[in-house]
């Protein structure tokens, strides 16, 4: 039986940016099951990948919300960077009334700056995809990480990323 794990995924622009890296349908059909999404996706992925276990419908995109934070406001926060800019998109989104107590975790997409990664250390877990980074190779290896996957690793090595056929390996 799947497990229903649906991703709340955020679009943020920072303060004093106003470009769109993707159109939204984009992430629509990249992070989707709706009639508008594509067929292949991170749901479809998932769904593949754990051979039925993980059921991530359910999932749903929103935005584009302004933050009032800057790109040098993420960047002075150092290591703590992605886990405040996914508490930054949370309180956007619920202040514009969402309500993102259904979803399992949450991938926040900006239109400025380029950074991808998974945030583990607190809750709220989650991926920050920046700017042209939410590319399907890299996002199912940080998506992953969230559901407690390692780095892959060639038989005999004890290097990450050496596993070409493996998807923690990206």
């Amino acid at each position: 039986m799947a497990v229903a794990t649906p991703w709340a995924v955020i679009l943020c622009k920072f303060q004093g940016a106003t470009e769109e890296p993707f159109p939204i349908q984009y992430y629509h059909d990249l992070f989707t099951a709706e009639d508008i999404g594509a067929p292949w996706n991170m749901v479809r992925y998932f769904t593949d990948y754990s051979h039925g276990k993980l059921d991530l419908t359910g999932s749903k995109v929103f935005g584009w919300y302004q933050l009032d934070k800057t790109v040098n406001d993420y960047n002075a926060l150092g290591q703590q960077a992605r886990g405040q800019l996914i508490l930054w998109a949370r309180t956007v989104a619920t202040t514009a009334g969402i309500d993102l107590s259904p979803f399992f975790v949450t991938i926040v997409c900006t239109n400025g700056w380029v950074d991808i990664g998974a945030w583990l250390a607190s809750p709220p877990l989650g991926v920050v995809a920046q700017g042209t980074t939410p590319v399907p190779a890299v996002l199912r290896e940080e998506m992953g990480h969230v559901y407690g996957l390692a780095h892959s690793r060639i038989d005999g090595s004890d290097q990450d990323y050496m596993d070409p056929w493996d998807g923690m390996s990206a």
